[in-house]
């Protein structure tokens, strides 16, 4: 995709300031090169989750494979395998291929299509991070050395075609931690070889990245010197409850197909408000800004055809959200963002959940967060809207699915789900477990 930054929402004061530093430090005269770790740091992929790219693939797999399994499925499996058995050291794709014929019995030639396929979905779905960009920019401006580490299973030429369409050029060195065969922490790490390559001493390299431990804590004890950025996903986490509230809600099946447009909403919301780092803003789970409210809440109504409110309350507030320039400029910002990087690839798929932002809000809405419509709502309604509001059940937020344990498989099968009694049976389980 093009790296469009028309809806990028403007950076507050804080922002601006930490980005102020993290320019000076890139551009810093002791410093002779800068690293820049490419997942996350530099590219971003408009997923709750990197594992939701092979919901993309089900139909290709389904013609290739007379099993009851998802590839969803299998694919994680064949990853998570060749994990363990790797302890701890880098994969290729071509590695977790290779199990998952041997767990889903396809073909060779089967095998070597969906490599293919995956490797241009990559390149499709991922974009660049404003963030990185602007200081990778800034990085090459001041004539440092750049070099960029990818710690990816991805093979060189996808690597390079993603950085390509993302617009990182004229770098200097790359490394790919499974084409190296190396890590980034421990003895003979990739940083280690970087400083034997370069010959540029480690304590004037600095190296940017998302991970704490392999970004952060490996580059400072091989001497680098270290700029730690926190990933969009996580910001987005740790930033409030909606997360939280949203893994309650579909604790089993949240990590299905059928919820895919609900995580690529939360993927791009994700990348949209938490692009530039900032701190998190106390008694709010949307940093107290309209445009992030506007973008998560209103926008993926914008999807349903027919969205009609099915309460008062509701109704009011949509009317008051749509009388605030900022709220309505963050709408816009979700429908321009959602347009150029999935177009109609979601509709297949269906909108299930795409409402749960609005509904929390409505529902569970902080005080920091419901003062944004005080002046736009009667008094009347902001006190009743207060008086309803009530705290949100959350869940611990898990990227991959919640297996069911034996009480709630046997509750399937005794009480539908989505029935009355089905619900006071899930708050009979969940205080259980």
């Amino acid at each position: 995709m093009s790296n469009d930054t028309r809806y990028n929402r403007p950076l507050n004061a804080e922002q601006k300031h930490l980005m102020k530093n993290m320019t000076a430090s890139v551009k810093a005269e002791e410093i002779g090169a800068v690293s820049f770790e490419m997942t996350d740091m530099l590219v971003l992929t408009p997923f709750f989750d990197s594992h939701d790219i092979a919901f993309f693939m089900e139909d290709m797999f389904s013609e290739l494979y007379v099993g009851s399994s998802t590839f969803y499925e299998l694919r994680c499996k064949a990853e998570d395998e060749v994990c363990e058995k790797k302890k701890g050291k880098p994969y290729t794709l071509d590695e977790i291929y290779d199990r998952l014929v041997k767990i889903s019995k396809i073909s060779p030639s089967s095998r070597e299509k969906l490599i293919k396929r995956e490797c241009e979905l990559w390149q499709y779905f991922c974009f660049a991070r404003k963030c990185g960009s602007e200081l990778y920019s800034e990085a090459r401006a001041a004539g440092k050395k750049i070099i960029i580490t990818a710690d990816t299973p991805l093979p060189k030429n996808t690597v390079e075609g993603i950085l390509r369409n993302c617009g990182f050029v004229g770098y200097d060195k790359l490394y790919i931690t499974s084409e190296c065969g190396l890590s980034k922490t421990g003895e003979g790490s990739l940083f280690e070889k970087i400083v034997s390559e370069t010959g540029i001493p480690a304590g004037k390299i600095l190296h940017l990245g998302c991970s704490f431990e392999s970004d952060a804590e490996a580059a400072i004890n091989k001497g680098f010197r270290s700029l730690f950025v926190t990933s969009c996903r996580d910001r987005l986490i740790k930033s409030g409850r909606l997360c939280g509230y949203i893994q309650k809600q579909r604790i089993y099946d949240f990590c299905t197909i059928k919820y895919l447009s609900l995580r690529c909403v939360i993927g791009l919301y994700a990348a949209y408000a938490f692009d530039y780092p900032h701190g998190k803003v106390p008694h709010s789970d949307f940093c107290n800004d309209e445009y992030m409210l506007g973008f998560i809440a209103l926008g993926p109504l914008s999807l349903y055809k027919d969205y009609a409110p099915e309460t008062g309350l509701k109704m009011k507030l949509l009317a008051a959200m749509s009388k605030s320039e900022k709220l309505m400029d963050g709408e816009k910002g979700f429908m321009m963002m959602q347009d150029e990087i999935f177009g109609s690839n979601l509709e297949k798929y269906g909108f299930e959940g795409c409402e749960l932002p609005f509904d929390y809000y409505a529902a569970h809405g902080a005080v920091g967060d419901r003062m944004m419509l005080q002046k736009l709502l009667s008094p009347e309604d902001s006190e009743k809207w207060s008086n309803d509001v009530t705290e949100p059940e959350i869940a611990p937020v898990a990227t991959k699915a919640v297996k069911k344990g034996g009480l709630s498989r046997l509750a399937d099968r005794l009480f539908p789900p989505g029935s009355q009694v089905r619900t006071m049976v899930d708050g009979i389980l969940h205080k259980s477990r």
